[in-house]
């Protein structure tokens, strides 16, 4: 007589705190970083701290949070935004500057050499 051995497996069954939606996989849920809850692609919005892009699943968008906590920090990104802008409005106008100076340097100095 053949005895069949049944192997219990433990399963992982993810569920999306937002949708309810389930998966056996983790691939393709986030952590909101915001309330830390569970949420499938659907719910997330995913995005970069640094450049301020989102919603793209191409290219870098190492951070998520929920489209809840996203909408509640609407006003705060818009400003963030806004001031990023007059950064780079800046950091260009800097750059510029000094690169201008760095020419006036080398035009002085090709005319001492005459």
């Amino acid at each position: 007589m053949i005895k069949k051995q049944i192997i219990e497996q433990e399963v992982s069954i993810y569920i999306c705190d937002k949708c309810g939606k389930e998966s056996y996989a983790r691939l393709g849920y986030f952590t909101c970083e915001i309330c830390g809850q569970l949420i499938c692609r659907d719910c997330a919005v995913l995005f970069n701290w640094e450049t301020l892009k989102y919603n793209s699943f191409e290219g870098d968008y190492p951070n998520s949070i929920c489209k809840e906590c996203w909408q509640k920090g609407h006003e705060e990104r818009e400003e963030l935004l806004k001031l990023k802008e007059e950064y780079d409005q800046k950091e260009k106008a800097i750059i510029n500057k000094w690169k201008n100076k760095l020419k006036d340097l080398e035009n002085e100095n090709k005319i001492q050499e005459k």
